[in-house]
């Protein structure tokens, strides 16, 4: 029989928080990561704020990567969707 391994939430929200903190243009953001597992998939939703001067959608393309990348590396899981919410710019 194989053995199962499940990722927690607190693992997918670490992963999240780091691939944050290395984003470019991300100025801050709202701890209140949410995670909501469905029959679909995994999706991950974020609040930040962006850096007064650097480009929102490039800002929100890359960190969407980073946590995709991050996620995947650590966790050995996809993610459905990643959502980001800009809100404001600091």
């Amino acid at each position: 029989m194989a053995a199962r391994l499940k990722i927690t939430d607190e693992l997918i929200i670490s992963c999240t928080y780091e691939a944050a903190m290395d984003t470019p243009g991300v100025s801050s953001f709202d701890k209140d990561i949410r995670i909501d597992r469905e029959k679909r998939g995994t999706s991950v939703n974020v609040f930040v704020n962006v850096a007064y001067g650097s480009r929102i959608p490039e800002v929100a393309w890359d960190l969407q990567e980073n946590i995709k990348h991050r996620v995947q590396d650590v966790a050995g899981i996809e993610i459905e969707k990643i959502n980001i919410t800009v809100q404001g710019v600091e």
